[in-house]
């Protein structure tokens, strides 16, 4: 079992969860998305993604949504990424008010 893979899961399913935290964490929690972007911008890409080296196209969420959009391109999983923090970041933030 790859531990880098199953790491990039947890990371993952934080990430997710973060609309359902308390809120008490969710003020300090509603900023990991934003920061989570600008490492990809700073870094050029994922630095989990960069240092595995099974996968198959150097996407590890495009390997994931292969799996229930046959077909998937890196482009199109990037854009559903996008979608994801931005949306993320929206939940948590009404559930602030």
């Amino acid at each position: 079992m790859d531990y880098l893979y199953v790491l990039h899961l947890l990371i993952m399913l934080l990430l997710v969860s973060i609309p359902a935290w308390p809120c008490y964490y969710l003020q300090y929690g509603i900023y990991i998305p934003l920061l989570l972007s600008a490492s990809w911008i700073l870094f050029d890409g994922c630095l989990l993604t960069k240092s595995q080296t099974n996968l198959n196209s150097n996407s590890f969420t495009r390997e994931i949504y292969d799996y229930i959009i046959p077909g998937i391109s890196v482009k199109q999983a990037q854009r559903i990424n996008t979608f994801m923090l931005i949306g993320i970041t929206l939940f948590g933030i009404k559930q602030l008010k």
